[in-house]
């Protein structure tokens, strides 16, 4: 009998880092094994041959495959432990997935193919000389540059060159839609070359395929995927392509609260690869870092597809929500967007109009005595959905049906406030009732959603796209003639330090729809707030100007990039309790803590969710480090968020 050291991934009793198991067969390092651990079966990682130890121990189940996994996989788990405060078994889910226990059958691997020959677009000046950039580069490489400037194709042809050197690469996008619909243009640029497409829309089996398939192949492949793709076991790794690093969702809000950035880098650091960041609003933290590392950053301005030698126009206004006068035929679409929305039929071009809010209305509110409808369970407002004529909490998911009568006063005089994507859809259906009109958002069940109607966009069968940040970033559409965003202002009144950013960047990707090189474009732009600086820096899209304005900002106030951030959160049964615990604990840093700002305590945005009341601390410090280790030596009961991207 020989005994082995395993690595379970998972937090045990005792300091040891390992666990101890049996088998009788000589394994090597690096095999995934399948262990009995309590009354379950988990997944192991062989570390080491050992000694047989004073104890008893169990012996390893079976073995899961025959292939190893890399040293450089397993140093991005050292890594993943000594970046986060991990302290359960949320490790092994990332690292190793359940679907790797229910199925256990070798796939067949795809045969390797020679690297295609096939003729490419030539690269305009500028791509190409970011391409020379990331290639000499020997850290990392910040892309800046606008929507339609091409950096997907800078991306697949720093592609090709580690390809060609028999290596891998992972191409990384924030959501779904954008990686299913950069896989559909890589397949027809990578052709003959092994290109997987990696997330969570895919069934089990198909992951279960890929990962099974990337621990036994050899030969180099072009994966894209969301964030989960960075914790498959990809060999000889030569790039990473973070695009549109800006977006949030890059964030995991659930534990293990990692962020994809990190991660990517880490990843490219343990396989000595190059990494690209790609975005055209980048992240102000991530962008003021650069600078001060010396990292090379690549401007690339205007429209790879212009065919002219003048940029296509793109015409910028803004409509003052204040002044009703501009409102006469509808409450909230402008007389002005209904215009170049007519123009654009006429002219058979398309026209997209965002609104960021789901459902019809946002609040049910009694006009006579003030009651509104709200979550029994997390005291947020019921969204009205017309379409269902059902009331929902878009928090936990409880529904009802929409009041005849308010329970507190009998009154009648229901009001529905703060419309929804769907109440501008049914504006939009009143107005042009002989148009073809497609909404987009996360209601959409499988057949609407974009993925699967992404070639009608393309081929102008919908006349009208309306949605929520689902339709602001990826669409490259020839016959998008106008953009209309209906309330673009509503994320500066959350109470945020990165609500102005995240607006920002979300406008600004709304506008870059039009104007790509197909064309001229109109963007209409509906704010409360016309005089806001914000809003004259779109206009132009001058995101250095808003930079500096957003970096004194930061300064003013001690956020970040001038310090570090973590955000700890308690859930309790009741408010007092839940206060009591954070006034406890922020006593307590205050009072030991060293190099450290203590913030609040405060009731969280969302004060009571699924039944249970929030309250949170903020801390800030220059060192990462003194967070870290805060941590991981608060209460079990409390949730610690290292580097949040918001406050909410």
């Amino acid at each position: 009998m020989l005994y082995y050291e395993v690595d379970t991934l998972i937090d045990h009793a005792g300091s040891k880092k390992y666990l101890t198991y049996s088998h009788s067969d000589r394994l090597r390092s690096g095999l995934i094994v399948e262990v009995p651990y309590g009354p379950r079966t988990i997944l192991a990682i062989v570390i080491q041959t050992v000694k047989k130890p004073t104890f008893v121990t169990k012996p390893i189940n079976r073995l899961v495959s025959e292939v190893t996994v890399s040293k450089n996989w397993l140093g991005l788990i050292d890594w993943f432990r000594s970046y986060y405060p991990i302290r359960s078994q949320e490790l092994h889910g990332l690292f190793l997935p359940a679907f790797l226990l229910k199925n256990s059958s070798q796939h067949k691997l795809i045969p390797a193919s020679k690297i295609s020959s096939k003729p490419r677009k030539p690269l305009n000046k500028q791509q190409a000389e970011a391409l020379s950039v990331i290639k000499k580069a020997t850290k990392p490489v910040l892309l800046h540059g606008d929507m339609g400037s091409g950096k997907t194709l800078v991306y697949f042809e720093a592609a090709q060159n580690i390809l060609s050197n028999g290596k891998s690469v992972l191409l990384l996008t924030p959501e779904i839609p954008l990686s299913e619909q950069l896989y559909s243009e890589a397949t027809a640029f990578f052709e003959g070359t092994d290109v997987v497409l990696y997330n969570s829309s895919r069934t089990e089996t198909a992951r279960h395929k890929i990962w099974t398939h990337l621990l036994s192949n050899a030969k180099p492949v072009v994966v894209i995927g969301t964030r989960s793709a960075l914790f498959l076991p990809i060999k000889d790794l030569g790039l990473v392509c973070v695009d549109e690093m800006h977006e949030t969702s890059y964030k995991q809000n659930k534990n293990p609260r990692y962020h994809a950035i990190d991660v990517a880098s880490a990843l490219a650091k343990a396989h000595d690869a190059s990494i690209v960041h790609g975005s055209a609003t980048p992240p102000i933290k991530e962008y003021l870092f650069a600078e001060r590392k010396s990292y090379p950053i690549v401007r690339m301005v205007g429209q790879a597809a212009s065919k002219t030698k003048n940029e296509d126009a793109r015409l910028v206004e803004l409509v003052d929500q204040r002044n009703r006068d501009n409102f006469t035929s509808d409450p909230y679409i402008s007389g002005r967007l209904l215009d170049e929305i007519e123009l654009a039929l006429k002219d058979k071009k398309q026209s997209l109009i965002f609104h960021n809010r789901r459902g019809t209305a946002r609040v049910i509110l009694c006009n006579r005595c003030g009651w509104s409808l709200t979550c029994p369970r997390c005291e947020t407002h019921l969204i009205y959905h017309h379409d269902t004529n059902d009331c929902r909490c878009h928090v936990c998911g409880t529904s009802s049906t929409l009041p005849t009568n308010c329970p507190k006063c009998q009154s009648h005089d229901l009001l529905l406030k703060s419309v929804g994507v769907k109440a501008i859809e049914q504006s939009l259906r009143s107005h042009f009732p002989m148009a073809v009109i497609a909404r987009f958002d996360s209601d959409n069940t499988k057949s609407e959603s974009l993925g699967s109607r992404l070639g009608e966009l393309k081929n102008r069968d919908v006349d009208i796209i309306i949605g929520t940040q689902l339709i602001a970033k990826g669409l490259d559409l020839k016959d998008l003639k106008v953009v209309g965003i209906t309330n673009a202002d509503s994320s500066l009144y959350l109470p945020d330090y990165t609500s102005q950013e995240r607006m920002f960047q979300l406008v600004m990707q709304t506008i870059g729809r039009v104007g790509r090189g197909h064309g001229d474009g109109v963007c209409i732009i509906q704010t409360y707030q016309p005089a806001n600086p914000l809003f004259e820096h779109l206009k132009t899209a001058d995101w250095q100007a808003f930079c500096k304005l957003e970096q004194k900002e930061r300064a003013l106030f001690n956020y970040p990039p001038n310090c570090f951030l973590l955000k700890l959160t308690c859930r309790r049964k009741t408010e007092a309790g839940a206060k009591k615990a954070a006034e406890g604990l922020a006593a307590n840093l205050r009072e030991t803590g060293t190099g450290i700002e203590v913030v609040g305590p405060s009731a969280a945005f969302f004060t009571k969710t699924l039944g249970q009341y929030q309250w949170q601390i903020l801390v800030k410090s220059k060192d990462r480090k003194r967070l870290l280790d805060i941590a991981r030596s608060i209460p079990a009961n409390w949730q610690a968020d290292l580097d949040p991207v918001g406050l909410l």
